[in-house]
């Protein structure tokens, strides 16, 4: 795991599998979902963030012209 300063002058936490640590702030509601929704299929809470964010890309690319 590989330390960089960020373009603010914070650290970045890059893994050698090609992830980035970040760190968001969600309501309650949102994050008690969240992890509802990861207890019920059986995978992390990371999982189904970047599937959430996977598909808003792509819904977004497809919406521009």
């Amino acid at each position: 795991m590989a330390k960089r300063t960020g373009p603010r002058g914070g650290q970045t936490t890059r893994h050698a599998s090609g992830l980035v640590r970040k760190v968001y702030y969600l309501y309650e509601q949102e994050a008690e979902a969240i992890r509802r929704i990861a207890y019920d299929r059986h995978i992390t809470e990371s999982e189904v963030l970047r599937e959430a964010v996977d598909a808003y890309l792509d819904a977004r690319r497809k919406s521009r012209p």
